[in-house]
């Protein structure tokens, strides 16, 4: 398969991901919608000089990563996340006890999967995929904000910080409790579904 016929089929299978992924950042479905558009014209333009280091899907997120930067740097003097709306967000979460006062768990995580290059697990780790997008779907909408930009687009705290308005520490806590849900969802989801 040629990388335009791998362009074109991940295109198709991962449109509906990139848009979700989009939107949770920006908030505004035309505006993500453009930028899932950008990303596809820019992965079609320069698909000749894609080497294969990643999967495309990957090289699309990095593309699709810009694309909402550039929307953002836009929108800088308007914080898309007012200080009161987070903090009440916040409290809508459980305290948690899982954390040390380091913020490393106190009791690790169950493994979800491994990682492996055999085929026959292609099926497990796209169920865990599945598993995990229904689990960011029930996080709060700011809450899913902030860990996307972080966990997906590899934002580290001070971006996030400039184009949300949060300060560093409301951020570290938003990720935490985000992490705390997913592993909460993710563990139920493994101990009640087949």
């Amino acid at each position: 398969m040629s990388w335009h016929q791998a362009l074109e089929q991940s295109l198709r299978d991962d449109r509906e991901f990139l848009l979700r992924l989009a939107h949770a950042q920006l908030r505004n479905p035309q505006e993500a919608a453009d930028a899932v558009q950008d990303t596809a014209l820019a992965a079609w333009q320069t698909i000749d000089r894609f080497e294969g280091r990643s999967s495309i899907r990957t090289w699309l997120v990095g593309i699709l990563r810009f694309k909402i930067l550039d929307v953002l740097r836009e929108r800088q003097r308007h914080p898309t996340l007012p200080h009161d709306e987070v903090e009440q967000e916040l409290q809508t979460l459980d305290s948690d006890l899982l954390f040390d006062d380091a913020g490393r768990w106190t009791e690790e995580p169950q493994t979800w999967w491994s990682v492996s290059d055999n085929p026959s697990d292609t099926l497990q780790q796209n169920q865990m995929m599945r598993r995990l997008q229904q689990c960011l779907d029930k996080l709060p909408e700011k809450t899913a904000h902030v860990f996307l930009m972080r966990e997906y687009l590899g934002f580290e705290t001070p971006e996030i910080a400039q184009h949300t308005g949060l300060q560093a520490g409301n951020i570290r806590i938003i990720l935490m409790r985000a992490r705390l849900a997913l592993r909460t969802c993710l563990e139920w989801q493994m101990s009640y579904r087949p």
